[in-house]
Formats: C-alpha cells, structure tokens, sequence
C-alpha cells in the first residue's frame, strides 16, 4: 500500500545547509494469534534480538528499546480469564506489545463470529445457527463484554480479527447452507467481494413469527450479519482492519477479506514475496508511504520460518538502500490512515 513522506531533513554544517537524506522506510507490523504464552513471549523475544544482531553485524546504529520489533497479539477470551494471565497482557503493553481480540466466547475459543457459520479446520461453533437473528445478537453482546473487560483491565483494545478471517466466514457459512463444493470458491469469491466493497448500512434481521425458523437468501442474511459487525466495531471504537490506506475501506476485497496482508506459516510463507512486492514499489516511488501487516501463531513450530522472515526482509531492505521500522496496529493505523 502507498502513500506520500518526506524522505530527507536539513543540517546545518557551518553556513551551509546540506539536504541529507535518510533511508526510505517500509513500515511492518507483526501480529500474532491465540497467545499469549511463554512460546508466544520468546518468539516476541527472539523477533527483536534478531533484528539487533543483523543490524549491529552490517554497522547500523541499533536503539536501546528492548522491544525493537513490538508485536500485536491478537487473544481469545477463554485463554485470557485467569489473574496470572492478565497480569501477563498488562506486562506486555507496557513493553510496548499491543492486545487485541480474535475470539470472545467465554468458554470456546476460535469461534466463528457469524452465527450461520459451519466447522473448518479449528473454528468452533458456540451461536446459534437455525436461528440466525439470535446467534448474531449474542455474538456481539460476547464481543461488546469482552471489549469492556479488557478495558477495565487497562489494556488498551482497538483492533479484532476473525478467526480464519472473514473470507473463511463466509466460505463456512456457505459450507453449512449446503452449497456444493463445485461451486463453492467462485460463489465465496463473489460474496467476498461485493458484501465488503459496499457500505451495508445498519441492517438487522427481520425477526420471524413465534415457533418459525427463517432464513434468508445467501447475500441478504450476510449483508446483516456484517452490518450487526461493523455496527457494532462502530459503536466499540474498534477497527477490522487489514492494512489498507487512506481513502480504502478497512477490509479490502481485493485482499480477500482477511485481516492481514501477509502470513509466515509453519510450513510456508509468502512474505517474502509480499514484501518484496512493498520493495519495488517503494522504489518506483521515493518518498511514498508502504507497509505490511504479517500474521503468524506463537506455536513452536512457527519460529523458524518467523525468523527466516525477518532475515530476508531485513537483507531485501538494506540491498534496496531502504530500512524497515515495526510497529504495532495502532501505530501503523496511525501513520497510514
């Protein structure tokens, strides 16, 4: 994504004012789902000290905040009810680390927001899905709790991120509407595209005669369960947000509807592709604004690759003659929006 900086201040040397210029920056924000836990807090670790140790072994001038590579955690509520817990989320914000919400069941975690949903991969089921005007309802009053008990706790919430991402939403919903798996992608596609490219205003669902289950077409019923989302996000302060600039909506279509630009996997990752991609077109354009949301989980198995990442992203950079500067939601949200 792009926009327009400054890439150079005046220094004074004698009587003459030199225009030096800095490194070009390319601004990443790591986020990390369902911790966290002491695996989740030394990859945190591990992120930073890999970025110290490449930057001091090529001469770079090296900060002396610990937390040169801050990361968003994105928790789920079941996981976050004990003291000692808590105790661990208020810690990490004030070393700069940022919280935010993936899932608010309070006994179930993954759970899919949309209560028409079926089951994928880890995402559980916890509302009602045959009555689909009572499942939202109590979907966003768990989200509205739960936003407001992490207040409480000080902890500063302002972003969320569904499980699977809103693309794996609607393809599950479709999933349980019995839509053939033969036209599953090219319908899910669709529904992606026009339902977050459009504004759906403050739709709710029209509440069927006694002792009646209702359900609507397809596009109709998701166009309500995203208006009830968006409403609500509104009414919270809270942002579903992927990365996108000024001037586009925050869950962009042509990201797939996800809530991330960018995924180091425990088997793959395409962030070094997406990342170069922020590279070339940082270098068509000097002085613009570009920036990367990456996604990882703080499991083990993820570290190797999180690194790798962070290697190759750090040596691209420096080839280019341009640097990388971490943030966290809120920080990038503030710099591109």
């Amino acid at each position: 994504m792009g926009g327009g900086q400054t890439v150079g201040k005046a220094v004074a040397t004698g009587a003459v004012h030199v225009f030096a210029l800095k490194r070009q920056e390319i601004h990443v924000a790591w986020t990390i789902d369902d911790g966290p836990t002491a695996h989740g807090t030394k990859l945190n670790s591990k992120m930073s000290d890999e970025v110290v140790r490449i930057r001091k072994s090529r001469g770079d001038k090296v900060g002396k905040s610990k937390n040169l590579v801050p990361a968003t955690w994105y928790i789920q509520r079941d996981f976050s009810r004990s003291q000692r817990k808590r105790a661990l989320l208020e810690s990490l914000q004030a070393e700069g680390d940022e919280i935010a919400i993936h899932s608010f069941h309070k006994t179930k975690n993954h759970c899919e927001w949309f209560p028409g949903g079926g089951s994928g991969g880890n995402i559980s089921i916890a509302y009602d899905r045959k009555q689909p005007w009572l499942g939202i309802a109590d979907a966003m009053r768990d989200l509205t709790s739960f936003t407001h008990d992490l207040r409480k706790w000080g902890l500063h919430v302002r972003f969320v991120r569904m499980p699977g991402g809103f693309r794996s939403e609607v393809r599950n919903y479709l999933i349980n509407r019995s839509v053939a798996l033969s036209k599953l992608g090219p319908l899910v596609t669709e529904l992606v595209t026009s339902i977050s490219s459009e504004n759906p205003g403050t739709l709710s669902y029209p509440t069927p005669p006694p002792g009646r289950v209702q359900r609507l077409a397809h596009k109709e019923e998701l166009r309500i369960f995203y208006s009830q989302i968006q409403q609500t996000l509104k009414k919270l302060g809270l942002h579903l947000w992927e990365g996108s600039h000024r001037g586009q909506p925050e869950l962009t279509a042509s990201n797939s509807g996800m809530s991330w630009e960018a995924e180091s996997h425990s088997n793959w990752s395409n962030v070094k592709r997406k990342f170069n991609q922020r590279l070339k077109a940082a270098q068509g354009n000097p002085g613009g604004l570009f920036s990367l949301v990456i996604l990882t989980h703080e499991h083990n198995s993820y570290h190797p690759n999180v690194l790798r990442d962070i290697r190759e992203m750090e040596s691209a950079a420096h080839a280019a003659k341009m640097t990388i500067r971490y943030h966290t939601m809120s920080s990038l949200y503030s710099l591109v929006r």
